[in-house]
């Protein structure tokens, strides 16, 4: 399923955004 995968992907890439922008502010 490419869809799903691409789904995965892209919430990988968010959370490891999400975990750098934390890491910034605390």
């Amino acid at each position: 399923m490419p869809g799903d995968k691409s789904v995965s992907h892209r919430y990988a890439m968010i959370a490891a955004i999400a975990e750098g922008y934390t890491r910034i502010a605390s």
